[in-house]
């Protein structure tokens, strides 16, 4: 049964509600990223609903590759500041693509070499990775 507004969360039921477990709720609570909203007389956490947005928000935000430090600062800045910073990750995002399509390219064709020379006394691959240059001889 859904919470109403207003009511008080128990950590557990914070992290369910998120699709979270409650270590990784901790683990936010010590970066500051997520605050309870008061503690009871015995020491225990309780949240309100929008910690559950925060959550959420934080998940949603690392799968598009922000860092916890950098989701810190979203939840700070100005939208214009949030713009140039989701810009900066978006060329982040395409730098590593293209040393991802780089890395499979050059493992495709290492593994395609493989196993071709039976005399061979060594992998082709182990070869490459034990060799003193680069296996990526397009990066620049």
């Amino acid at each position: 049964m859904p919470k109403a507004p207003g009511s008080e969360l128990r950590i557990a039921e914070l992290a369910r509600m998120a699709g979270i477990g409650v270590e990784t709720v901790r683990y936010y609570e010590r970066r500051g990223l997520v605050r309870p909203s008061r503690r009871t007389a015995g020491g225990y956490r309780r949240y309100d609903l929008e910690a559950v947005r925060r959550v959420r928000f934080i998940k949603r935000a690392q799968r598009f590759g922000f860092s916890l430090d950098v989701i810190a600062e979203l939840m700070q800045l100005p939208c214009a500041d949030v713009r140039a910073r989701a810009e900066r990750q978006v060329n982040e995002i395409e730098a590593k693509r293209r040393e991802l399509d780089l890395v499979h390219a050059t493992l495709r064709g290492l593994v395609a070499t493989c196993g071709r020379d039976p005399d061979r006394p060594r992998c082709p691959i182990v070869d490459a990775l034990l060799a003193d240059t680069d296996p990526f001889p397009e990066r620049g």
